[in-house]
Order: C-alpha cells, then structure tokens, then sequence
C-alpha cells in the first residue's frame, strides 16, 4: 500500500523544517562518495596488476567476466 501523495508531502515538509532531511541526505552523499572512491581505488590498481601480471590475468579473467554476465539487480542484496 502507497500512502496518499499529500501524507508523503506533510512528511517531506516536516523532515525538511526540523533539518533532519539535510542532515540525512548529507550522510548518504557521504558514505555514496566514500564507497565511489574506495571502488575506483581498488579497480585502478586492480586493472594495473591484470594488465602487468599475465598469469594472474589468465587467473582471474574467466571470474571477472562472469561476474559482468550477472544483472547488478541480482547482485546488489548480495553487496
């Protein structure tokens, strides 16, 4: 069950006077940025020592596809 459009505005505006709406929405940017760049970290030097180790390419690479052929919806309760 949905609530009614006007119950989600009353609750917008209410979050939106006390402050708790920015204060919330700070916290998710926050923690969205940090994982971004922690992501970004690990696959630039992850694509480094694929691109340098041969073996360790021929290792991985058949996971590291796999893992592409999987919809990210499937796989995001996981993460």
């Amino acid at each position: 069950m949905m609530p009614h459009p006007d119950d989600v505005r009353a609750r917008f505006m209410e979050l939106w006077k006390d402050g708790s709406l920015e204060r919330y929405t700070k916290v998710t940017l926050q923690e969205a940025l940090l994982g971004l760049l922690i992501a970004s970290a690990i696959g630039i030097v992850l694509g480094y020592l694929l691109a340098r180790i041969r073996w360790l390419s021929y290792l991985t690479m058949p996971y590291l596809i796999f893992t592409q052929a999987i919809p990210i919806i499937a796989i995001a309760p996981i993460i």
